[in-house]
């Protein structure tokens, strides 16, 4: 789930602030559902909590892109998401970076300068208030 979709009870954390961005804490705070997704397939890897995080902090600055959990790639290099509306999309990936192989080892995270996945995660995760 979307780590933004209740966001720590509205609570500031290390990934990402209200302002600038949208908390999602009640159905009626999505004002582009079909544009915010809710639940991810995540890497296997990366699975060490109850949510996947999108560390929106430096959006829109790609050079500083960073990918704190990473999304599965399982339907051949692409993602299953749904979207607040109840829609759900495939997402193919086109960076390696966010489709890395099974090791069954902790995910290391990070920086990933220039990775354009990441664009599509932002624009897809929150909204600017």
């Amino acid at each position: 789930m979307s780590a933004w979709c209740g966001m720590n009870q509205g609570a500031a954390t290390w990934f990402g602030n209200s302002p600038p961005w949208r908390m999602f804490l009640k159905g009626s705070d999505f004002v582009a559902p079909s544009d915010t997704w809710v639940l991810v397939d995540e890497h296997p890897d990366s699975i060490n909590d109850g949510f996947f995080c999108t560390q929106m902090n430096p959006a829109p600055d790609i050079n500083r892109a960073e990918l704190p959990d990473c999304p599965a790639s399982y339907h051949n290099g692409a993602c299953g998401f749904s979207f607040a509306d109840g829609h759900s999309e495939i997402h193919k990936w086109k960076d390696p970076r966010t489709k890395p192989p099974v090791k069954r080892v902790n995910w290391p995270g990070g920086i990933q300068k220039g990775n354009k996945d990441i664009e599509w995660l932002w624009s897809k995760t929150t909204q600017r208030l």
